[in-house]
């Protein structure tokens, strides 16, 4: 049945039964729960929808919801009254379902739409991925029928509870390793420092290396190109055939003239016969034969500036002809033999650039590279080399530029670029490689500066045997003594030395020899030198030394200041070579011995220091520095120059404050931005929690020194910077506890009472076991310091209870230590142990621990304040017991009493007040106690009458 169709017997239906609409409303409500309907289980949902089985369905399920249409039906279809579909389908929007939130139909050209939204848990029970699973089938009734419910899967509680266990594992793993790492970084920085004053003191027992050592790169040996092989050396007309004219011309006369002269060997009667022939006749054809004939003339005559000018003038007015050619030739090759590297790099260019199809051309290119090389042009030097061996005419020709690319990096320090050319050289041309000995050695310098040592090794020795008279054989023993003596062992070291005097032997006039002197001078028998002929030859040869163009120098005068440095210590001349380090140091700041000279110098200075402090001997410590301070160089590293803080702190702690301060000034410049870029430099572990110690370290210590400072921390100004360096102070550093101290202390002298008790408090959470830092007091000490401290400042703050529990606390403490310590004296041989108490609050800052007696007056005097007479009677009454607080102490009891109510206490209160008024000593608490025994009996005779 067609669409159409279908619509039209729906309408004359329509029609037909308009009459019988209340019939249909009554019974559309049965039916449409027949047609459609929605049922609920225990464990899911369904849906049913009574339709014929040729019904096609599509469903579409979502998170949210999900889509039926049921294609070629209609509303009516499924029990909707005809003419009221719409109130219909409106009574499904709201279904009774805990799955299925609401229904919505609609009917379209398509069919019937049924929607619906699901319905899921809310609030942490709720999914944490909503998600409907479904199961669609038809029965024979016929029906259409899905059964949905909501797929398992954890809720939002759950994975909020993953989650956050997933965080805190990972912050476990995470806090775990950067606890390793911070380990291993402490670790490694003690290895470090161990090993750096190991070394500094042991350098003749470690190898050779560059954490230790100064190493000299040597420039390529680069042999020279015989150009004179191809290009006229001697005159410019060497191999040029002249034109001899045969007429009888006046000119041709003056031709064969001058031609006569010049083969005579009269060079200058022919220059003169020149002359007149340019005058007569200077626009001749021959005119620049002739010419270039003067040029070879006054060549001979040793005029080689004028002929080059003469020459030069032919190459630019006859470029094309044979005699600019041959003057180019002479031109260049004189240039480039002269060392004018630029003027013969124009020449040969000119050559290349007019004869480009000559038979020497390559010789050109050849001659161009070597210009570009000594120019320090490596890129087209190297593109001049390769053209030549493109190009040459044969392998003889091509390996003088082959053999000779690699000098190009060498010479660069490209050390990987020069290998690779060496060895494109001897592979491609094995059989003249042997022409070409500096190769060799310089093949073995790039290896060992690779770092690859057996290779040079082997490189090296196989030079000195091929070419044992070589003038470079130098640059292989030395090589040869400086691997072996990287090599651990004895054995090894001894086998240097023998190579290094073996330069030194062979090759007496190579910088080598003056550079085998230096590596054998700080060790062994130390070159032959005893201490005054070291000096001398360090005077004399070590200062003239200019490595002859063979040794590059930026590292020289590190290279010879460390070895005199080393030679010094050895001798046991300490002093001197303190000295001498710091000279280096100050004279050269670009120094690349900077790292050595400063740890040989932080290493014996810094030691002195902890020495002194270790044995407690503080004021020999100071006294030291002051002595040495202006020999000492500043550029070290944190960990170098802690001493300076560690100095800063001992004075403090001897009162020296101003002292204090300059120390810590003193570190803090020289350190400048030095922990920051270290701090700064975040890795995966974060910023390394030592180095962040070690700054705390540094603002505490310019803290404290601020506070020890006369005047200073009580100006605004001073409290203000002592504030701020604090407040940088980390909770891990072991100087928080004092920064506590002092803050508090701060907001004390401010009557920021509130903000002190937080400082005070967290000093109490922050107080070391065991010793105190710097002060050397026990922890119990430093504990009823503080406590005296916090008691105090609650009291003030008015919270009196939480002070008289403080005090009452501080009573028990100080009287079971007072019974300790007579305990420990009644002992033989026994010595009281720790500091007292006022030690061990002077560098702090905190008040004094008072005595017991001043603790119980304290309690008693808040007793009163609270209005608890009883409590306080009873504690004046223990003062009295033990003779404390005289009058004053008397006169509390008597009132405490009286005040009590009580009628037997009030009578002992006025007995004790009656004591106190005939007491001898005439005080204050005398006056009182008479004036109330007065008020008293005025009261009474008034209540008399």
């Amino acid at each position: 049945m067609t669409e159409t169709v279908r619509n039209h017997l729906r309408a004359r239906l329509k029609e037909s039964l308009l009459i019988a609409i209340p019939l249909i409303l009554i019974s559309g409500a049965a039916y449409a729960e027949d047609g459609l309907k929605v049922q609920t289980f225990k464990t899911h949902g369904r849906l049913v929808l009574k339709i014929d089985e040729g019904v096609p369905v599509v469903w579409k399920n979502s998170p949210y919801g999900f889509q039926l249409t049921l294609k070629g039906i209609g509303l009516n279809d499924l029990g909707a009254p005809l003419g009221q579909e719409a109130e219909w389908s409106a009574q499904f929007k709201a279904v009774e379902d805990p799955r299925l939130a609401s229904l919505r139909i609609s009917e379209s050209k398509v069919g019937v739409r049924v929607e619906g939204q699901w319905r899921f848990p809310t609030g942490k029970n709720a999914p944490a991925n909503p998600e409907m699973e479904f199961f669609e089938y038809r029965d024979k009734t016929p029906q259409y029928l899905v059964d949905f419910w909501p797929k398992k899967g954890p809720t939002v509680a759950e994975v909020e509870a993953n989650r956050a266990l997933a965080i805190r594992l990972a912050a476990l793993k995470k806090a775990e390793l950067q606890a390793k790492q911070r380990a291993d970084r402490r670790l490694a920085t003690e290895k470090r420092r161990t090993e750096t004053e190991g070394l500094t003191e042991r350098f003749c027992e470690q190898p050779l290396s560059e954490k230790t050592d100064i190493f000299l790169p040597f420039l390529p040996f680069h042999e020279k190109v015989d150009f004179s092989r191809w290009l006229s050396a001697r005159t410019p007309d060497d191999h040029f055939t002249y034109y001899v004219p045969t007429a009888k011309t006046e000119e041709a006369q003056y031709i064969r003239l001058a031609l006569s002269l010049y083969q005579q060997g009269k060079p200058a009667l022919a220059i003169k016969a020149l002359d007149f022939f340019e005058t007569e006749y200077s626009r001749s054809a021959s005119r620049h034969e002739m010419r270039f004939l003067k040029a070879s003339a006054m060549v001979k005559l040793g005029l080689n500036k004028e002929a080059e000018q003469l020459l030069a003038r032919l190459m630019a007015e006859a470029s094309d002809s044979p005699v600019a050619l041959h003057a180019g030739m002479f031109v260049a090759g004189h240039q480039i033999e002269k060392g004018s590297a630029l003027a013969s790099l124009e020449s040969f260019l000119w050559l290349i650039n007019h004869y480009p199809e000559h038979r020497l051309n390559w010789v050109f290119h050849l001659g161009a590279a070597e210009a570009l090389y000594a120019m320090k042009q490596t890129e087209r030097a190297a593109k001049e080399y390769q053209w030549v061996i493109e190009n040459a005419p044969n392998n003889r020709a091509k390996a003088e530029a082959a053999m000779r690319i690699g000098d190009l990096y060498l010479d660069r320090f490209q050390y990987e670029q020069s290998l690779a050319a060496y060895y494109q050289g001897f592979t491609h041309f094995k059989d003249e490689a042997r022409r070409f000995p500096s190769a060799f050695v310089n093949r073995g310098e790039v290896l060992y500066q690779l770092g690859q040592f057996d290779r040079a090794k082997d490189a090296l020795q196989d030079f000195l045997d091929n070419y044992s008279a070589h003038p470079a054989g130098w640059r292989a023993a030395f090589r040869l003594g400086e691997i072996h003596a990287r090599r651990p062992g004895k054995g090894e070291s001894e086998v240097a030395r023998k190579w290094f005097y073996e330069t030194i032997n062979r090759f007496p006039m190579s910088p080598g020899a003056t550079i085998a002197r230096l590596r054998l001078l700080p060790c062994g028998d130390q070159g032959g030198f005893n201490s005054e002929s070291m000096e001398r030859f360090m005077l004399e040869e070590g200062q003239s030394f200019d490595g002859r163009g063979e040794v590059t120098l930026k590292r020289y005068r590190d290279f010879r200041g460390l070895a005199h440095v080393r030679a010094l210590i050895t001798m046991g001349k300490e002093d001197r070579a303190v000295s001498l380090a710091l000279d280096e140091l100050h004279s050269n700041g670009a120094s690349e011995a900077r790292p050595f000279l400063n740890k040989i110098i932080s290493t014996l200075f810094r030691k002195s220091i902890l020495k002194l402090l270790a044995a407690n001997k503080k004021y020999e410590a100071l006294t030291f520095y002051e002595a040495k301070k202006e020999l000492i160089s500043r550029d070290m590293t944190p960990d170098e120059l802690d001493y300076l803080l560690k100095l800063s702190q001992a004075a403090s702690d001897l009162g020296l404050g101003t002292l204090a301060k300059q120390l810590s000034e003193s570190y803090d410049h020289s350190v400048k931005g030095k922990l920051e870029r270290g701090i700064a430099a975040v890795g995966e572990s974060g910023p390394d929690l030592e180095l962040l110690i070690k700054q705390s370290e540094q603002y505490f210590t310019k803290a404290k020194a601020i506070w020890l400072s006369p005047g200073l921390a009580s100006t605004d100004a001073g409290k203000n910077e002592i504030r701020q360096h604090l407040s940088k102070v980390r909770e891990e550093s072991r100087f928080s506890f004092e920064s506590e101290i002092i803050l508090g202390l701060l907001d004390e002298s401010e009557k920021k009472l509130n903000s002190a008790l937080g400082h005070a408090a967290r000093a109490q959470l922050l107080l070391p076991k065991g010793s105190g830092p710097a002060t050397g007091a026990s922890g119990a000490e430093q504990r009823r310091a503080l406590d005296y401290w916090l008691a105090s400042l609650q009291f003030r703050a008015g919270d009196l209870n939480v002070a008289l529990e403080i005090y009452r606390d501080l009573e028990k403490s100080v009287e079971l230590d007072r019974k300790l310590k007579a305990k420990q004296n009644r002992e033989p041989g026994a010595t009281s142990r720790g500091a007292t108490p006022d030690d061990a609050v002077i560098a702090l800052g905190l008040p004094v621990v008072p005595s017991l007696e001043a603790l119980v007056l304290a309690q008693a005097e808040i007793l009163e304040k609270l209005g608890r007479w009883g409590e306080a009677a009873q504690t004046y009454g223990r003062a009295v017991e033990q003779n404390w607080g005289g009058n004053r102490a008397v006169f509390g009891y008597a009132r405490a009493l009286i005040k009590t109510g009580d009628q037997t206490s009030a009578k002992k209160g006025f007995a004790a007040m009656e004591k106190v008024a005939g007491s001898k000593q005439d005080d204050f608490w005398k006056r009182l106690a008479t004036e109330a025994l007065a008020n008293e009996k005025t009261t009474a005779k008034e209540g008399g009458k």
